[in-house]
């Protein structure tokens, strides 16, 4: 984990380490009604052109993966095949987000809160439950959400101006009472489907750790750092993807000895 963090600290430089210790310095959790973005920040135009040319040239791939996608969640769940979330995005406006459903029709969503708040009021690392074999997943459930490909109906959202490729992850609702008035102004950008949190801490990460990275980007954006996230994002997203098969095939493996 110290390795991820290296890396990361390297990539951004005194930045991120600025950002991190600020971070873990403020420690007054402020109010959801407090610490608004800044209204008038504006969004640049250099941002509105890479989300068309990046939408130009993952568009042909990604509609033939979404109606696999679709096809196989219908086969193998009853049940909706696409849902929508409410999520917090720039300024703390709501708004829909789209993703696949990845969990069974009749999932309970609560344990995902009650998790989360654990790991934020332990300093633990945001490991996600779907990584910890939920039972709740679907057939393929947690491959679909391994390889980022349950994450594509967010096209639409880009689509829509309330999200864009690179940035902080848009935030659930209920998770907004955890941002300090500093950590907020992740709010002051558009979130994105990847980022540095998503490249270097996914998993590995606190909650302070990752506000830092969100932090760093929200400093430091720039068309070439959003580049250079977007060219790394398939090769993490493939780590984890193959991580996740190894993972179920020793799973798979220790039972049949066990039943043996």
């Amino acid at each position: 984990m110290n390795a991820v963090f290296q890396s990361t600290s390297m990539h951004m430089g005194p930045f991120y380490r600025r950002d991190l210790d600020a971070m873990r310095n403020f420690g007054e959790i402020a109010e959801s009604d407090h610490g608004a973005a800044d209204e008038g920040c504006r969004i640049p135009i250099w941002k509105h052109v890479l989300d068309a040319v990046f939408l130009m040239l993952v568009l042909p791939l990604a509609l033939p993966c979404m109606a696999l996608v679709a096809l196989w969640i219908g086969v193998v769940s009853s049940g909706p095949v696409f849902v929508r979330q409410e999520r917090i995005g720039r300024h703390r406006r709501c708004f829909p987000m789209y993703r696949f459903r990845t969990l069974k029709a009749d999932a309970i969503d609560g344990p995902e809160q009650g998790y989360f708040d654990d790991l934020v009021r332990t300093g633990s690392p945001l490991m996600k439950l779907d990584l910890l074999s939920d039972p709740r997943l679907i057939p393929g459930g947690r491959l679909l959400r391994a390889s980022g490909l349950d994450e594509l109906p967010q096209i639409i959202n880009i689509l829509l101006g309330d999200m864009s490729w690179v940035g902080p992850r848009p935030s659930l609702r209920s998770e907004l009472c955890h941002f300090t008035a500093i950590q907020r102004r992740r709010f002051d950008v558009l979130p994105g489907l990847t980022g540095l949190f998503q490249l270097h801490g996914n998993g590995l990460s606190t909650f302070v750790e990752m506000n830092a990275m969100d932090a760093a980007y929200v400093r430091h954006c720039s068309p070439w750092l959003d580049v250079k996230i977007m060219l790394r994002t398939p090769g993490m997203l493939l780590r984890q993807t193959f991580s996740v098969l190894r993972n179920s095939e020793a799973h798979t493996a220790s039972h049949i000895d066990i039943t043996d």
